[in-house]
């Protein structure tokens, strides 16, 4: 059973979309798979978002020991145990491990029209499991969502170039629906504020998978 989550957004180099695809969803998911501390992997792309997406990719990783993800990522990345596709933007690509502060889950799998909604934020002051319950809540209450888990950067990281400190999942039913129905309900700029949230900087995307989730055993 995992404990962490293994965020990725990434985006392909310009013209090359499809080579990165193929790569990530055939040879870069099961490369990953083969780490011991990897243990799922589902794949998503960003949907019916107002003005062009930062990250046009979602990859969430299921993880058992983030340390020992780390150090094998580092071993095998650019041998052929982990080949790295030159149409990956690694200029624009960041990852993250965080760890679950509420109770819900995320282990089932996103089905074709299922989607999810990826909220990256900072909070001020301190933030317990109710904070995050109220940030899921508010969530799935303006957009007709399922909760499913609220999480706190671990101090682990394999590169800090990311500022968010907490990130929230909410299942949508229809991730390109939903997104359209939240702009035009809430409007493009500040949707899922809540008391205690810092509004800069902050990260709210839509996402819908795009390949199904791969698990161990």
């Amino acid at each position: 059973m995992y404990n962490t989550i293994f965020i990725v957004l990434s985006n392909p180099v310009v013209g090359r979309e499809d080579e990165y695809n193929e790569w990530y969803s055939n040879q870069h998911l099961g490369d990953l798979l083969k780490i011991p501390s990897v243990v799922g992997a589902q794949r998503f792309e960003s949907v019916g978002n107002v003005e062009k997406p930062r990250y046009s990719y979602l990859a969430i990783y299921e993880v058992t020991d983030v340390q020992q993800t780390i150090n094998e990522l580092k071993s095998r990345r650019g041998t052929p145990a982990m080949v790295t596709s030159t149409a990956l933007n690694r200029d624009a690509t960041t990852s993250f491990y965080v760890l679950p502060v509420t109770q819900h889950g995320v282990e089932r799998e996103f089905n074709d029209q299922e989607g999810l909604i990826l909220h990256c934020l900072n909070a001020v002051g301190d933030v317990d499991a109710q904070f995050g319950k109220d940030i899921l809540g508010l969530m799935s209450q303006q957009v007709g969502g399922s909760p499913s888990q609220f999480f706190e950067k671990t101090t682990l990281q394999s590169r800090e170039i990311i500022d968010y400190r907490y990130a929230a999942i909410v299942r949508v039913p229809d991730a390109v629906q939903c997104a359209k129905d939240t702009y035009a309900k809430l409007g493009s700029e500040r949707p899922f504020l809540a008391q205690g949230v810092a509004i800069e900087p902050r990260f709210v995307s839509f996402f819908r998978p795009i390949t199904p989730r791969v698990t161990k055993g």
